[in-house]
């Protein structure tokens, strides 16, 4: 039995970009972004964030789903797993592919800046490639959200590009930086609203990077 995805919602006002055209290509493009390793870096990702079976884990900017599938392999038929993306295309493709793959995930058409989730309801909130469409002041009251719905002690674990090996500021410009400060932003925000023990580690495909805090009690 499958939970049946909120897919006929109307597309959300939001000032973070949407890829809702840019859905039937999208899983290409990630791998692409991957160089052809985007189911490893999917089941690094799931490893990476201590994901275990019983858990309850929400994914936002959940895209098509390919991580969020992973996710719900892992936690077994005991957790769930849950997936919000402002764009419907998305979230149908998302909603396809899990039923092929005979899988739980529910699904919601919707922003991170207003979760329809109770609070202290997920053990962990996954975010991949997703939080650089936001504009700051989004990122900030996202992260609010994120951690109003997790549990004391629940995880954040986000996926993000590496701005020190790859930047469209560094192509236009003709060099390389060593500071990733895209992730050292990401930190510090999380730092500044309800997270504590951040860490910030390179991931071994592509040019990403993982970050990981956990909500204060």
């Amino acid at each position: 039995m499958h939970k049946k995805a909120h897919t006929h919602a109307a597309k959300p006002k939001t000032e973070g970009n949407t890829l809702d055209g840019m859905a039937p290509f999208y899983d290409k493009f990630v791998q692409m972004l991957t160089l052809g390793k985007d189911k490893k870096t999917r089941l690094e990702t799931i490893s990476l964030a201590k994901i275990k079976p019983g858990e309850q884990v929400l994914e936002v900017g959940c895209g098509t789903g390919s991580l969020a599938i992973a996710a719900a392999q892992k936690v077994e038929t005991k957790g769930a797993v849950f997936g919000i993306d402002p764009a419907p295309k998305m979230i149908e493709i998302a909603q396809r592919k899990t039923t092929k793959a005979n899988l739980l995930v529910e699904y919601r058409v919707g922003v991170i800046e207003d979760l329809p989730y109770p609070d202290n309801s997920m053990d962990i909130v996954l975010s991949s490639l997703m939080m650089h469409h936001l504009p700051d002041h989004l990122k900030t009251i996202g992260l609010i959200e994120v951690n109003r719905v997790l549990k004391p002690g629940g995880r954040l674990a986000i996926v993000e590009l590496d701005s020190s090996r790859f930047s469209l500021i560094n192509f236009v410009h003709g060099r390389i930086t060593s500071e990733n400060r895209f992730a050292l932003e990401l930190k510090q925000l999380m730092l500044s609203n309800g997270f504590c023990e951040v860490e910030i580690k390179d991931m071994r495909y592509g040019s990403l990077t993982f970050l990981m805090g956990t909500k204060l009690s």
